[in-house]
């Protein structure tokens, strides 16, 4: 045997070994816990697939805690929630609690916790958020909502919070937001979707509209009203209003969107009492409004005072006529993507008034 063949098997002996004493270390490091839960000494984690009394039965240097039920239980030992469930979770960055049975938060549930950035609570059965439930976390990244059965965000609901992504989709008996609800608070993303809005008023989102970026509204199940100044002084990169059962749009003369989706809301353009001008909307770059399946032409056009480039979708010409966007606009193309029709036989019937 000559030294290279030696030494080759040197090697693999050695990585042999290491490999060895790597899975033993992870091994030790992985401990069961009583009940049905696992904890990760590496990750300092714990998962659980069902309710438990908590702290007790999770070690105190937990980092991420995740309880995840295959169903919602009948009887829950995390009904309530209070402070003490998390006295000695201080370490806590990340907590999950999915079909746990959650009713209600008692104020300051996580003031001992001020280190979470991710906080989802799906599929409970919280019915009002206010009163500084979550007072004292610091800075969430996420705040999930979606799945309960909220009636309204009462009163400083979210004060001084700051969230990257507060989600609330899938709350049909959501009615109300209270004018408090945001008191200074900083929200990212703020996502409403299929909920019961009867309206948003502008005292409602005023503390937000400086850190607010993306709003997102859609399927609500019931005619949503909006305040005509409620956007002024927002900037929004995304604002989604889809099929909202919407009929006023005095709200798009307001802030500076960069693109703004009003899909599915027939009754906002019925009776052309509404439109859509090129002066109001010096900023938005993207208007979708589509009121069908299926797309049929699209305008862009940009106004004399900015220059700037705004594509407007819409589908089936009853919803809007592009004759109805009035305002200084020149209209740059238009193009038709799944109809027999086409532009350049009569441009002036369905794209205007066409110039550079």
């Amino acid at each position: 045997m000559d030294a290279v063949e030696m030494r080759h098997q040197r090697y693999a002996v050695i990585a042999a070994v290491c490999a060895t004493a790597i899975l033993a270390i992870a091994l030790v490091n992985r401990i069961s816990l009583s009940g049905p839960c696992a904890f990760n000494g590496f990750q300092r984690s714990a998962v659980c697939v069902q309710p438990l009394p908590l702290p007790a039965a999770v070690p105190d240097n937990t980092q991420i805690l995740r309880i995840r039920a295959d169903a919602e239980p009948e009887a829950s030992p995390m009904r309530t929630l209070e402070r003490f469930n998390f006295s000695l979770l201080r370490q806590l960055r990340e907590l999950t609690l999915v079909r746990c049975g959650v009713e209600e938060l008692a104020p300051d549930t996580f003031s001992f916790v001020p280190h979470l950035r991710r906080l989802d609570l799906r599929h409970n059965r919280i019915q009002n958020v206010s009163g500084n439930q979550f007072r004292g976390i610091a800075d969430l990244e996420y705040l999930l909502l979606s799945d309960n059965r909220l009636t309204e965000l009462g009163d400083d609901a979210f004060r001084g919070l700051t969230i990257g992504r507060l989600e609330l989709a899938n709350n049909p008996s959501l009615r109300r937001v209270a004018d408090t609800a945001f008191h200074s608070a900083r929200i990212v993303t703020l996502v409403m979707v299929g909920c019961g809005l009867e309206r948003l008023t502008r005292a409602a989102m005023r503390d937000v509209a400086e850190s607010l970026r993306e709003l997102i509204v859609a399927n609500n199940t019931r005619p949503l009203s909006l305040d005509a100044d409620l956007f002024d002084g927002f900037h929004l990169r995304r604002l989604v209003l889809v099929k909202d059962q919407l009929s006023d749009a005095g709200f798009l003369a307001g802030g500076d969107h960069d693109e703004i989706v009003l899909d599915g809301n027939e009754q906002l353009w019925s009776g052309g009492a509404s439109t859509v001008t090129a002066a109001d909307r010096k900023r938005t770059r993207k208007l979708s409004l589509r009121c069908g399946e299926r797309m049929t032409w699209g305008v862009a056009y940009r106004s004399r005072d900015s220059y700037r480039p705004i594509r407007i979708y819409i589908v089936q010409p009853a919803c809007l006529e592009v004759t109805s966007i009035p305002g200084p606009a020149f209209i740059r193309y238009c193009r038709l993507a799944s109809d027999d029709r086409r532009p350049e036989e009569d441009p002036q019937t369905y794209c205007g008034s066409v110039s550079e």
